[in-house]
This record gives C-alpha cells, structure tokens and sequence, in this order.
C-alpha cells in the first residue's frame, strides 16, 4: 500500500473533536481581543510570495525558492501558500489598515519544502495586528499567545525573545556572521548552511550535531550589534513585560523560519510533563514587508502556532476530555421491509432535535442492544414487523437497562419521557 506523504494531513473522526476543542478556545480568545476571523486563498502567484520574501529579507538574486516553496506546473505560475501572513498583507481589506488599526487571525494549512526538497503540510493559526507602531501591539499579541496557553492549561507557557534589529543595524552583524563562518569552514552541517541562505539569523537554528552547537557558542550575537533606537525598544518592551509579570526569556541566538521580521522576534515555549521545553509557534515584527509587499508602510506584528504540535502536547499531557455523547437515539429493524418506518421515525425525533444513530437492520435484540451500546446511546428503539402489525414497538432505557413496549404514535412522548428519566439518573 502506497504510504501518504508528508504533505498529507488527515484528520479522522477520532481526532477531530480534539481540533474544534482547541478552535473555540482561539475564538474565545480572539473575542477577548477584538480579533476578527479572516480566510485567505491556499492558491497564490509565485511572484506574491517570492518576490516580498526577497525584498524583505535582502536575499541575494541568485538564491532560488524552488526548495523551499511548492510551486505547481501548469501554465499559470502557482504556489501553495507558505504561510498566511503575505497573503493577509496582500488581501484587499489589509488596505485599511493605511487609517486604522487592523487585528486578524486565522487557522488553516500551509505548505513547504524541507532541504531534502520533501514537501509537507503544517496546520497553523495565527494573530496579527497590522497599522499599529506601538509597543503596545507587540505585548498585546504576546498577551495573547500567553492567553492561549494557559486557557489550554499548558505548563509554564514562557516568551523567548530577541531583536533582529533594523536594515540601519542588521547589516553590520550579517558580515560579522559571514566572516565567523569564513573562518570556520566546513563546521555546520548542509541543513544550517541551506537554512542560513534564506534567512540568516536562521543560523541560530537549534541543530542537533555537535558541531553545530559548538559553532553556535562561539557566534557573534545580534543584539550585539543593535543600534541606539533598537537597543531602546528591546529594553522598553522587556521593560514592560515584567511590570506586566509575563514570564520570558532573552534569548540572542533565537531563530524564525524567515528573516522579514524587524526588531522584536519571539517563540512561544512551554514544558511537558518531563520537564523537557517544546516551542510551539512565534512571531515578531515585520514593518520591512508591507513595504516589500504594498511599497506602503503599515506597521504589523503577530505570530502563528503550529496547530498539530499543538494538539499532539495537549494528547501526551492528558489536557483533552471526551466530551459525553449527548442523548442519543438508537432505531434499529429486526426485520425486513421496515425501511420507511424507520425513516419516519428518525424524521420525526430530528424535528425535535434529537440525536439519532439509524441502523438499517439487525438480527436479534441482544446484537441490537449490543451495537447500541457500543455507539454510547442512551436509548434504543427496535422494530420488528409482528410488534408494528400490533402498533407497538420496543425501547430499551440503556442507562438503567430497562424495555418496555410502546404505542408507535405515542413514540416521541416516550422518548421525551425517558429523556427526562435518564438526565435524572
């Protein structure tokens, strides 16, 4: 059997109960906030997303995005979107951000591309405040993170923070950086040096090899390198984050997938139930892009978590609870021919908004009420063509294991009334 690739994420039955749990946890906080809901298109040009990638991040012109994006053949020249945040800035709507303060967030699928050029899916949701300059925006959507994870009941949720400076300040530390490199050939493994092309602050990324971890010790540091106006919005806003008593960290050598971002850069850490950290999104400032983007300044800031690391910690912690099956209904048919019967019935139970589970046909009573417990259902109701020749039908209280025969006009009665019986028990 041919296996799914990475690209693939299918979210079954089981599974998405645990999803829609944490989805109403983001609007619940999103409401907190003022954060409306916004959907963007999977599809984007190529152009829109490489071309603001590379403005932003002063990339070199021969750096090529084939391994890192999914560019589609075809006759139209078509990505799949890498993240949400080009194409929030690229929508219609971010226009009004020009004269007043904008707040989205969002929840959805983004692609890319490893360094072995193996494509892969991520489920992310994000928050961003876009035509907001203010320091205050930058807390506010770590407010929110944080927010996030304690609704969630994630243990000791803390900020990893740093500056990536500015284009007046950033430029001095690239070159510090290139000439440590120069000086330390062949030290850091092929992903760090590919991941370091597209991004270099990505440098910092937390590679396992030792040689890797050695190399990092001994690098020069970006906050090193920050000029006046950034050194004093990164102690403002460490400033306020302690008067605020939000837990964080400085952390100079913190890497993002993507270097558009200017000044604060964050990652959102938690720990798991052995005391190891995970990180599970972050985000930052990225002025620079809607420049890139619009040849428009409009201030923004925000940060995506990444939805499946999510739920897999929120699983291994124990943190989700089933939720109980609501009364459930049970119809069933002992005997053939009964098909509009039972169609009926349903019918009738839906118009007063009953749950039902319809199962076209069983055998015996014991495999009916067998299934029907097996399905968590409170009640089972089971037709057979002797007891519907007599106007009668059978239901089975499955709580208190109970069967009585009722008048099959008398149905919906009966079953308001053990309803009333079962949510006493």
């Amino acid at each position: 059997m041919t296996q799914p690739t990475k690209a693939v994420l299918n979210i079954f039955p089981d599974e998405i109960w645990k999803w829609k749990f944490v989805e109403r946890e983001l609007e619940v906080v999103a409401g907190l906030f003022n954060f409306r809901e916004i959907r963007t298109s999977i599809l984007q040009e190529r152009a829109t997303i490489e071309e603001p990638y590379r403005k932003a991040a002063r990339f070199d012109d021969d750096i090529s995005f084939d391994d890192l994006f999914l560019h589609l053949c075809g006759p139209e020249e078509l990505s799949l979107r890498p993240e949400s945040t080009i194409t929030i800035l690229k929508s219609e709507v971010v226009r009004r951000a020009r004269n007043a303060v904008q707040k989205f967030w969002y929840n959805g699928p983004v692609f890319r591309r490893t360094s072995q050029s193996e494509h892969y899916q991520i489920h992310q949701f994000g928050f961003e405040i876009l035509g907001n300059e203010s320091l205050i925006a930058d807390v506010e959507v770590m407010k929110v993170a944080m927010r996030i994870c304690k609704r969630l009941s994630l243990r000791s949720p803390r900020i990893d923070l740093t500056s990536y400076g500015c284009h007046e300040c950033r430029p001095d530390y690239i070159s510090a950086l290139q000439v440590y490199l120069q000086d330390n050939p062949q030290e850091n493994c092929r992903n760090c040096r590919v991941a370091t092309l597209y991004n270099p602050l990505q440098f910092y990324q937390r590679c396992e090899r030792e040689t890797c971890q050695q190399l990092l010790e001994n690098a020069p540091r970006i906050t090193d390198y920050l000029c006046d106006d950034c050194r004093r919005h990164l102690d403002s806003l460490t400033r306020l984050l302690s008067n605020l008593a939000i837990d964080f960290r400085l952390d100079p050598y913190l890497a993002r997938p993507f270097g558009y971002y200017y000044r604060t850069v964050f990652n959102i850490v938690v720990e798991d139930g052995e005391g190891e950290t995970a990180s599970l999104g972050g985000g930052g400032r990225y002025d620079y892009l809607s420049k890139a983007i619009l040849d428009d300044d409009i201030p923004a800031v925000g940060f995506t978590f990444d939805m499946l690391k999510l739920i897999r910690l929120l699983d291994r912690e124990e943190l989700f609870h089933e939720p109980e099956r609501p009364f459930t209904v049970f119809i069933c048919s002992l005997s053939p021919g009964l098909d509009l019967t039972l169609l009926q019935i349903e019918q009738e139970l839906h118009d007063y908004q009953f749950h039902t589970i319809l199962v076209s046909s069983c055998r015996e009573v014991e495999s009916a009420r067998d299934e029907a417990h097996r399905l968590n259902c409170s009640l089972a109701l089971l037709l057979d063509e002797r007891n519907i020749r007599r106007g009668k039908i059978r239901m089975i209280n499955l709580v208190k294991e109970y069967e009585e025969m009722v008048d099959l006009s008398d149905i919906l009665d009966n079953v308001f009334r053990l309803q009333r019986a079962i949510e006493l028990v």
